[in-house]
């Protein structure tokens, strides 16, 4: 997909503007079952390519990723099923926001809830 800044930049008083760019998205799902109990990984990576600031400074590329694992807790429970998940999911950042001095890696705890 395209990568497009619109913003007015620093004379609206936001951030340096940035140049266009390009982004792969990869996601994915896989069901699985142990025994009678319903489980998924799922989750996606992202890549941004680096591009120019206003300022004329390079916005390094950078990956995110969250993949997840999630227990379908609906159907454990006896109600229905793939409305209600609980789960972890790990979150890296390699360049945060185009920082090539910031990564991030977080496990975090998921619930999700299916209207």
């Amino acid at each position: 997909t395209a990568y497009v800044d619109f913003s007015a930049g620093l004379s609206s008083g936001g951030a340096p503007a940035q140049g266009d760019s390009w982004m792969v998205d990869v996601n994915w799902i896989y069901p699985f079952s142990l025994g009678d109990q319903n489980f998924s990984i799922e989750g996606h990576v992202e890549r941004i390519a680096g591009r120019k600031n206003e300022l004329g400074f390079t916005v390094d590329d950078w990956i995110l990723g969250q993949p997840q694992i999630r227990w379908d807790l609906g159907h454990a429970l006896g109600t229905e099923a793939n409305v209600l998940y609980v789960g972890i999911e790990w979150q890296f950042w390699i360049n945060k926001l185009g920082d090539s001095a910031t990564d991030e890696n977080a496990i975090q705890a998921l619930a999700i809830w299916r209207f």
